[in-house]
């Protein structure tokens, strides 16, 4: 992936605050994750976009690149919007209302993430250098200190 590059380059230089980007394998989040940014790719059909001036439109997705966390949660709450007519709110409760709107209640609370559920599948953990498993781990336990419920993942 890395057709986003300029676009999280345009952030990270300060050209802008935010990029909209589209990812269909690494697009958004490898560049982001290359340069000290912030890649976001969304479900699919979150942010809509008209696919028909995309070629692939089955594996594209729109998200958002930022140069910080909280750039990246305004930016997802300002540009996700329930398309009736999509796809995914047909999936999500058969285009009556479509998904939840995103909202920011909350987001600067990270002393409690009770009702939080993380799914872990620690195949992936298994998989990975030892320090980068022993840091997800400690991430992990230090989540479940403050409310967080992990569920293994089959």
């Amino acid at each position: 992936g890395g057709s986003s590059s300029g676009s999280i380059c345009s952030v990270m230089t300060g050209l802008v605050p935010i990029a909209i980007s589209f990812d269909g394998g690494g697009s958004i989040r490898l560049p982001a994750a290359l340069s000290g940014g912030f890649g976001l790719a969304t479900t699919f059909g979150r942010i809509p976009f008209d696919s028909d001036i995309c070629i692939s439109s089955g594996n594209i997705h729109a998200g958002v690149v930022t140069a910080t966390t909280t750039d990246t949660a305004l930016a997802y709450s300002l540009v996700a919007q329930n398309d009736l007519k999509g796809t995914v709110s047909k999936f999500y409760d058969g285009g009556v209302k479509g998904p939840p709107r995103p909202h920011l209640t909350g987001f600067d609370d990270i002393d409690d993430f009770t009702g939080l559920k993380i799914g872990i599948f620690s195949e992936y953990f298994d998989d990975s250098q030892p320090e980068v498993a022993t840091q997800c781990r400690a991430i992990i336990a230090e989540l479940q200190k403050r409310g967080a419920t992990v569920v293994e993942v089959p």
